[in-house]
């Protein structure tokens, strides 16, 4: 019986073969893990390069980007990762009906996977707040009105990353602090982190006649019953 045919050199063709093909399958999947980081990179700058797009066209200034990059770093660590809500209950949670086929219709496949309810009340907590140099900008007052008002009590504010951050609730549409807030900001314990003191100053309230807190406060309405509420809420 004849033997396997010989290369030049005296190898055998079938094994040159087989290992030629090993070598190629290996550098195949060298490819493929190559491409799947380098699209793993692409996801996160995309992802950064429309955080940092979304502020600039909402007008918000670069101190935002940053306290919500702080914020989800803290996310993470604490979460370990763990953000999102079970996929059964995620959607019907974070979104109505047309919001969610609305979403299908701009991103068709795109996963439904939603931030958990306290976690994302913590990101709106600073969405929805200012910079000190937005607050001096709305106020139009300088930045150094702006410390002194927020050291005196009659700005309210929350840290992150130690910079401090002024909850849009506490202004009006004329360019003023709503009227009672150093009665407020003092009532509020010192253990309620910005995103309970933002869902509080947001949900309607059976005892403010069904109005948010910072709605009654808007209506130039008796400020010492807003901090009732919180220390009847603090007490139980």
């Amino acid at each position: 019986m004849p033997g396997a045919p010989q290369d030049p050199e005296g190898g055998s063709l079938s094994y040159q073969d087989s290992s030629r093909d090993r070598d190629n399958g290996q550098d195949h999947r060298q490819d493929q893990d190559q491409d799947q980081d380098q699209e793993g990179i692409e996801a996160v700058l995309e992802s950064f390069t429309r955080l940092v797009q979304a502020a600039a066209e909402a007008g918000r200034d670069w101190k935002l980007v940053d306290a919500l990059l702080h914020t989800m770093v803290d996310l993470v660590l604490e979460t370990s990762g763990d953000l999102f809500a079970p996929p059964e209950t995620s959607v019907a949670e974070a979104l109505t009906d047309s919001e969610s086929a609305a979403a299908q219709t701009i991103a068709p496949g795109r996963s439904n996977r939603r931030l958990r309810v306290e976690y994302r009340l913590r990101l709106e907590a600073v969405i929805d707040s200012w910079s000190d140099d937005e607050t001096a900008d709305f106020l139009m007052i300088g930045l150094r009105q702006v410390r002194r008002r927020a050291q005196q009590g009659s700005l309210y504010y929350f840290l992150v990353n130690r910079k401090r951050r002024y909850p849009v609730w506490q202004f009006d549409r004329f360019c003023t602090v709503v009227e009672g807030i150093a009665v407020v900001g003092q009532a509020f314990p010192k253990s309620w982190p910005a995103d309970r003191v933002y869902a509080f100053m947001t949900d309607p309230s059976l005892e403010l006649r069904h109005l948010t807190p910072a709605q009654w406060l808007l209506g130039h309405r008796d400020p010492h019953r807003v901090a009732a509420v919180i220390a009847s809420i603090a007490d139980r």
